[in-house]
């Protein structure tokens, strides 16, 4: 009886040790509202509200949250241990400043530790362009081709120079469009490469330039005179100015207030504000602009 008396207190210690290790389930962990553990955010958005639902079949001891950017961990808050109900908690963490790819981590200890890793991919907003530089060339006024202008009729951009018909052959290259008030074209401005205007000036007709520069050009009904005050960049201009809407070699009928488009032969885009146009005399006859082009 005795050595029986033995084994049962031994058997006895024995159960009561195993009872008192903890060899709880590890708890469960689960993101709410995403996908596969990870979420990819609208471009520019720089936060996310992180919500997880953790479940254990023993007592919650601890609840950390990690944040992994690239190979630096750093901890989102101090550990959370106190628990109103001891089996489950709902985990809500704001997590701001996000400016690239991370990984949030929860770590649940509640004798076991478990952990579970949600990745949040950030999506930059594009890339806005730079606005250009313009030029602004004011009051610029050029007579008619097809008349006995006191004024030059033929302008180049580049700098807003004047010529009359003799030196713009010479400058044939720098001259973007002309002017001129003719029959078939009223109130005109063209490319020195038009057909129309190349016959007009008698022995410096465009037709006879070494360069003939194919300016494109188009009324942008879409713009307003106040739009080409306030504009002081090229924003407006390459808004509106495209090949689509820009892309005869001649306007015409044009009145005060039309703002024209135009697209150099090198390129450069830029706006035409008509001021005003005189028809009052031969000698007068011609037309009171205001430019804004790209550097």
């Amino acid at each position: 009886m005795k050595k029986v008396s033995v084994f049962m207190i031994a058997a006895f210690v024995a159960a009561s040790v195993s009872c008192s290790k903890d060899d709880s389930d590890p708890a469960t962990i689960r993101f709410n509202n995403v996908q596969n553990d990870r979420v990819t955010l609208p471009e520019g958005v720089t936060e996310y509200v992180v919500s997880a639902s953790i479940t254990s079949t023993a007592n919650l001891k601890s609840v950390k949250v990690n944040r992994k950017v690239g190979s630096e961990t750093t901890q989102v808050i101090p550990p959370i241990t106190s628990f109103p109900n001891k089996t489950s908690y709902d985990l809500t963490q704001p997590v701001t400043g996000i400016s690239a790819d991370c990984d949030i981590t929860v770590i649940v200890d509640n004798g076991v530790e478990y952990s579970r890793t949600l990745t949040i991919v950030y999506t930059p907003k594009p890339e806005q362009p730079v606005a250009g530089e313009i030029n602004t060339w004011a009051d610029k006024v050029l007579g008619s081709l097809a008349h006995v202008s006191t004024a030059g009729s033929s302008c180049a951009s580049i700098d807003g120079t004047v010529f009359s018909i003799s030196d713009a052959k010479t400058n044939a290259a720098k001259i973007d469009f002309i002017y001129f008030n003719g029959s078939a074209h009223p109130k005109s401005l063209a490319a020195p490469s038009n057909a129309s205007v190349g016959t007009l000036g008698t022995g410096n007709a465009p037709s006879t330039w070494a360069t003939k520069n194919a300016t494109k050009l188009g009324v942008l009904s879409g713009v307003t005179v106040a739009q080409f005050d306030g504009c002081n960049n090229d924003e407006l201009i390459t808004t509106h100015v495209t090949t689509a809407a820009v892309s005869a070699d001649i306007v015409s009928n044009l009145a005060a207030n039309n703002v024209v488009g135009f697209i150099t032969a090198g390129g450069k885009k830029g706006l035409i504000k008509v001021i005003s146009i005189d028809t009052s005399s031969e000698a007068n006859n011609s037309i009171k602009i205001s430019i804004k082009v790209q550097k």
